[in-house]
Order: structure tokens, then sequence, then C-alpha cells
């Protein structure tokens, strides 16, 4: 604390925006063994599912039901989100009629996370309405272009395990709704993780303004979302923390643009966070997102810590990203812009 809070002052904080960029800049990630861990139960289910609506719905008993208003309340859904069987009339209708669904996985040092992927906006809106808002017409923000949904109790998961565990003891209804109480407490056979992603603009960057063709900055857009948010998944499984701050954004935005493109690209970073006419900063930019600092003081330093790590990082050596990023996480957003030269020495020694 001793060295970051040198480093801050160095910066121009003064008072409780020491204390305030303190708290806010301490390093939350923990370093075990980097390692290639093997896939969560769920992501080897996930594998087997197809991309073909039909399919899907007979996995995924939310699709069966349109977004309406109400439907939270409508007694078929309450049936279906508590048994997982769908009324014959539910399954007969369009559902939430998915055109452009198609299903995908990222590797991970952390394993495969499962992406639900949509290629148009209207259908990536319902999916994220069918999974936050329970079917209901909740506002999607346009500027969201992906949503990670942990705990989501599988229905298709559940009862396949009723078919195998009735094969293999032949009990009754009576017998199963004991067995399905136990089941409750053993999650990671019944709760699921994935990721929504649409291709729109990624951090709602207009193609001309990165030199691209709309089309072209569609298909990068979705790949750097797509291994932008898989980055996450992997910082919470490898270094057991994912957390809504800034040094996770510009963690998680180079691995997304290196694997994207091949490389990082510090200007594309800068102008996702709203930083490339620094020091004016463009509203919008998804720097006030995670910039959760109380006072102005705080927050023009935040600033200036972020523009000078993401330049820094355009210094890092080439290397595997996720083992890149592992090896950055031992140092915080203070360390990374102002003492610089002790992390690249600390790269030295790790690429000898």
């Amino acid at each position: 604390m001793i060295k970051r809070e040198s480093i801050l002052r160095n910066y121009g904080a003064k008072g409780d925006a020491v204390d305030q960029l303190l708290e806010y800049t301490r390093n939350h990630f923990h370093h075990n063994k980097f390692t290639q861990l093997e896939d969560e139960d769920f992501a080897k289910v996930w594998k087997n599912y197809r991309s073909d609506f039909s399919f899907l719905r007979e996995k995924i008993v939310e699709f069966n039901f349109p977004i309406e208003e109400g439907m939270s309340q409508n007694d078929d859904y309450i049936a279906a989100q508590e048994t997982g069987r769908v009324a014959e009339k539910y399954r007969r209708s369009k559902g939430i009629d998915l055109k452009s669904i198609e299903i995908s996985s990222v590797l991970t040092p952390g394993g495969n996370m499962p992406l639900i992927i949509l290629r148009d906006r209207s259908e990536f809106e319902r999916v994220i309405q069918c999974f936050s808002y329970n079917n209901e017409p909740g506002k999607v923000p346009k500027s969201m272009g992906a949503s990670t949904y942990a705990g989501y109790s599988n229905w298709d998961r559940i009862l396949s395990y009723k078919e195998e565990w009735t094969m293999a003891t032949g009990g009754n209804e009576f017998e199963w709704a004991k067995e399905f109480e136990k089941l409750k407490n053993n999650k990671r056979l019944f709760k699921d993780s994935f990721i929504v992603l649409s291709n729109g603009p990624y951090s709602a960057v207009p193609s001309g303004d990165v030199g691209m063709g709309e089309s072209e900055w569609k298909r990068v857009s979705l790949d750097i979302r797509k291994f932008h948010e898989t980055t996450h998944y992997f910082t919470k499984r490898i270094l057991g923390s994912m957390n809504n701050n800034i040094i996770d954004e510009i963690f998680c935005d180079y691995v997304g643009v290196a694997k994207a493109t091949g490389k990082y690209n510090v200007d594309w970073a800068l102008r996702f966070l709203g930083l490339e006419n620094y020091p004016k900063y463009r509203k919008g930019g998804r720097l006030e997102n995670y910039a959760s600092v109380d006072s102005e003081d705080a927050k023009k330093i935040l600033k200036v810590l972020v523009f000078d790590a993401v330049n820094n990082m355009a210094k890092l050596p080439s290397m595997d990203e996720y083992k890149l990023i592992y090896e950055l996480s031992r140092f915080s957003l203070p360390e990374i812009a102002g003492e610089f030269d002790r992390v690249l020495y600390h790269f030295e020694e790790v690429v000898k």
C-alpha cells in the first residue's frame, strides 16, 4: 500500500482522493498456478448444443415463450420454470423466434465458456429479455452488446439426471421429489454459466472511427467482445476474481483486441474508454461505467492512471495473451501506470 500511495501522490492525489484511489486500485487477484483447467460440467453439456432454434427450444424452456407483458406471471410459464415441462400450446408456438442464433464456445485456461451469439439486434434483445426479465419486455440498453449469466438452472440437465436416476433406481415420483431436494445442494449438476453476445459495434464505436467498413467492423467487434467477455471468466477461475473495475476492463480489452486482430491496438483501447482525445474525455466512453470513486479529484487522477496504463501495455512483450494478463495482474493500476520499469523488469524475468 505504501508503494501505491507514493505513486498516487506523485500523480497529484491528496486527502480523500488518496484513500478512495487506494481502495479502488487494491489488487484483488490471487495468483495460483497458471495451468489449463478442465471444463466445468456445464461446458461439457453445452458442447452438444447445436446452432438450431428448434433443437435449442427443447433444451432451454424459456425459448418456448414469447416476450410479452405479464409472461412471468403466466401459469404455464411458471410451471415450466418449476418443472421443466412446457405446455403443448407453447411448444407449437414460435416462442421467441430466433433465426440468427449460433452456439459456440471459447477455450481459456479456465476452461471452455459457452456462447450464445445473435447477429440480429432484435433477436439479441429478445434473448436478454428472456434471461434477464423472465420473458417480460424489459428495456435493453442500446449500449449493451453482451451479458454473462451465471447460476442458470438448466432443466435439460435436471431432466436428464432424473431419467438416468429413474433407470438406475426404478424410483417413483415420490422418491424423485426427495432425490430432487438432494440435487439442489449439488449445483454443479444443473447450474450453468454462459455469455450472450451481439455483433454490434464494440463499445458503440462507429466503423469509420477504426477505419473499417461496417460489415468488417461488426465481424471484428464480435471477436473482440467474445474474447473480452471470456477473459472475465479466465480471471475468475485462474485469478479468483472478476470485478466491475477498470483494471479488469483494460485487461479484457487487451486480450479481446489482441486475439481478434493479432495485435494490441492502443488507439482502439483508448477510444473504447472515451480517451481518444486525451486529456479530454468523450462522454459515453466506457470509463464512466467503471470510475466508481466519489471525488472529482479522484476521478481526474483515475483518468490519467488509465491513460498511462493503457499506453504502457502496448510496450509489453509479445506472448500468450492469457499468460501476459496473469503476470500483469500481479501489479496494481498505479504500478502499471507509474512504475512501468518495474513491470517490464518482471516480464524480462518471465520470458527468460
